[in-house]
């Protein structure tokens, strides 16, 4: 967040507290900033990047991309999934396991109805990009937005989510890139950029996702 946007919040009587996330991913721990923004009571916004899940050790692509080779691959335990996820992503060996993996497939399988209402081609959603309040002054606005049939900052018109439950193969087959992505993996193996462009890919639409329904996809 902004140096102006930090100081122009506790003017307003906020607090920012920073904390370390620690992150798996490349056979590497990294350290990722979070920043919590506080009213005089509870945590309000937290700003953090969008391939991040704040309580979750592993970037949100590696859970995706777990869930779709398991439902994509005939005949792929669940065990078998999750190794040949930690060996694509580097996350470590026996860290990333099946219950892992089948904890994740149900949240998907819970909220698949408004991931696929929310991932269609034809949902409007204005602004979808990497950004944070462009003066201090939205920083309000974004953090009050939300809401069934509210337009938000971002210009989106929020509706209920359709009556019909999509499978979760039509959930997975919503995600910009991910069929092509196991697809190329079955067949080639990844270079490093499609790792990196499918991660990007994938933080994008949990981003739209949650300016949707306010919920984090993972």
């Amino acid at each position: 967040m902004a140096k102006n946007v930090v100081a122009y919040l506790k003017a307003c009587g906020y607090k920012v507290k920073a904390r370390i996330k620690a992150l798996s991913v490349n056979n590497k721990d990294y350290e990722v900033l979070i920043q919590v923004v506080w009213n005089n009571t509870e945590p309000v916004a937290e700003f953090m990047p969008d391939f991040v899940s704040p309580h979750r050790p592993y970037p949100i692509c590696a859970y995706i991309f777990a869930i779709a080779f398991y439902e994509l691959t005939p005949k792929m335990t669940q065990r078998q999934a999750a190794e040949f996820t930690r060996n694509i992503f580097g996350l470590g060996a026996k860290k990333f396991s099946a219950s892992t993996l089948c904890r994740a497939r149900k949240k998907l399988i819970e909220y698949g109805a408004d991931i696929f209402n929310a991932l269609k081609d034809d949902v409007a959603v204005g602004t979808i990009k990497k950004e944070q309040p462009a003066a201090p002054e939205e920083f309000d606005r974004l953090i009050n937005e939300g809401g069934a049939d509210i337009t938000d900052t971002y210009g989106c018109k929020y509706s209920p989510p359709d009556s019909t439950k999509p499978g979760l193969n039509e959930v997975l087959a919503a995600f910009p890139g991910l069929v092509e992505f196991i697809d190329k993996v079955k067949k080639v193996g990844a270079l490093l950029s499609d790792k990196v462009n499918f991660a990007a890919s994938i933080g994008q639409a949990s981003q739209k996702y949650f300016l949707l329904n306010r919920r984090l996809i993972i």
